[in-house]
C-alpha cells in the first residue's frame, strides 16, 4: 500500500492499516437536483460503521468517512 492509501484508509498508531475487513454493500451514484451527475460513487462498510467515496473520473476512493 501507498503512503496515500494509508491516509486514506486510517492507521494505528504503530502504523499498521485501522481496518483489515470490509463488508460492503449498496453501491450510489452521487446526484444533484434529482439527476444522477456522474461524479462519485459511495458504498458502505457494514463491518466497520465507515462509507468510501470514489471520484468517477478518476476511479479513485478520494475519502473515507
Amino acid at each position: 500500500l501507498t503512503n496515500e492509501s494509508k491516509k486514506i484508509m486510517g492507521t494505528k498508531a504503530d502504523g499498521s492499516l485501522q481496518y483489515t475487513v470490509a463488508d460492503t454493500h449498496h453501491v450510489h451514484a452521487s446526484y444533484k437536483d434529482g439527476t444522477y451527475d456522474g461524479k462519485y460513487a459511495w458504498v458502505n462498510d457494514k463491518i466497520n460503521s465507515r462509507m468510501a467515496r470514489m471520484r468517477l473520473d478518476t476511479f479513485e476512493c478520494d475519502k473515507i468517512v
